[in-house]
């Protein structure tokens, strides 16, 4: 276990840089455009890499050590952290929007690299708990580093944020160079094309009834998510009118309801998940995950909204690892990081869709509407990727 716990600390250090990052980005963007709207335009440029790139990437994927992918990831990243510093020495709002990207388009290729080198450093029956592992960590710093963020940007100058930013990319790197590979799979040496490799990646999906599944459900779930970013913000901004101070009790409910369902995850289900578990245990999370959301932004009372935001939450994390483990379960060691990448790209264009339709929406009709809409699809949706259990399973 040792590899597993060197790898999620690796991804700790990197993503609490990243954290560091992205809030003294949003305050120093918010300060210089003084433009509310920029938050918005970084977080487009934030998620475009992954929508252009993943499935440009999938089929080369399977020819690249992971390892050596994620070290070059973050080798980069460091670097792109230490020209932060001067874009905003200079003030060079154009220079900071291509960093932005530039920094996007490497952590869309890290991203899925990490869940398909997971299984590389740990044995099956540990996959839960790694992917559990992952989740909590990733989810605690989202709880913890916002917070600190927020105070290192008050205290602490730009340039001192951006070098703790790179410097954690640097221990990340170290971290995964010592990690030790239990199964490394041959890099695919059949000459295939690059069209030929990229048709066999979504041929593998299409005729493969759990990945076509779990794929398809991941996607839901990313784009419940956007359509919740919006009606969280919203709800607590101009619902409740609760500010800054109310957006952060929402980000505490929210990642300690993910932790929450990670360990429960990892105590009680680490060795049941199967075919089933698509049929069965997904359609439930996702729709639990749906109705209590919806419930959390019907309520009047701030504690009832958080407390329903919490138990929302508890439901996030386990789709996830579910949906992770059973890609594993179903592929080889060589087409494995390309439907990681694949799945990595349907789920951020779902995410943007639901971003988008909340958005759109919100210019045509209110509020109660919008939420019974959208719902309306998310529930169609479930009863659409449901009806696939029929397939031949392959």
């Amino acid at each position: 276990m040792k590899n597993l716990y060197k790898f999620v600390l690796s991804i700790i250090l990197s993503a609490t840089g990243d954290w560091f990052r992205t809030v003294l980005l949003i305050t120093t963007l918010s300060v210089l455009t003084k433009n509310p709207s920029v938050i918005s335009f970084f977080f487009i440029l934030s998620i475009l890499p992954s929508i252009i790139l993943t499935p440009i990437i999938s089929p080369i994927s399977r020819y690249i050590k992971k390892k050596r992918l994620l070290i070059f990831c973050d080798i980069v990243r460091l670097f792109i952290s230490l020209l932060f510093i001067i874009a905003i020495s200079e003030k060079n709002i154009s220079f900071l929007f291509l960093l932005i990207f530039v920094n996007g388009c490497f952590s869309a290729i890290s991203t899925p690299t990490k869940t398909a080198f997971l299984p590389l450093i740990i044995s099956e029956e540990d996959l839960v708990k790694g992917n559990s592992l992952m989740a909590t960590s990733q989810s605690g710093i989202m709880l913890i580093s916002t917070a600190l963020g927020g105070v290192a940007t008050n205290y602490l100058s730009a340039p001192i944020i951006l070098l703790i930013d790179a410097f954690s990319f640097f221990l990340a790197i170290l971290l995964v160079f010592s990690i030790d590979i239990i199964e490394d799979v041959e890099n695919d040496k059949s000459g295939k094309s690059y069209l030929n490799l990229l048709s066999e990646n979504f041929l593998v999906v299409k005729e493969t009834r759990n990945l076509k599944m779990a794929i398809a459900y991941s996607s839901l779930r990313e784009f419940i998510a956007g359509f919740v970013y919006v009606f969280f913000s919203y709800k607590i901004l101009q619902l409740l009118q609760m500010g800054s101070v109310g957006l952060s009790y929402g980000y505490i409910a929210s990642g300690i309801g993910q932790i929450l369902g990670a360990y429960l995850m990892t105590k009680y289900l680490k060795n049941r998940i199967s075919d089933s578990s698509l049929t069965k245990v997904l359609p439930f999370f996702i729709l639990s995950l749906l109705l209590l959301h919806d419930s959390s932004y019907m309520v009047v009372y701030p504690i009832a909204f958080f407390i329903l935001n919490f138990f929302s939450n508890i439901f996030y994390n386990p789709i996830g690892i579910i949906i992770n483990v059973i890609i594993t379960k179903s592929t080889t060691g060589t087409e494995r990081s390309g439907i990681f990448f694949l799945n990595h790209f349907f789920s951020m264009i779902a995410y943007l869709l639901g971003f988008i339709t909340v958005g759109l929406l919100f210019l045509i009709t209110d509020y109660k509407m919008i939420l019974l809409i959208v719902s309306s699809i998310s529930v169609l949706l479930l009863i659409g990727i449901h009806s696939l259990q029929g397939e031949e399973i392959k």
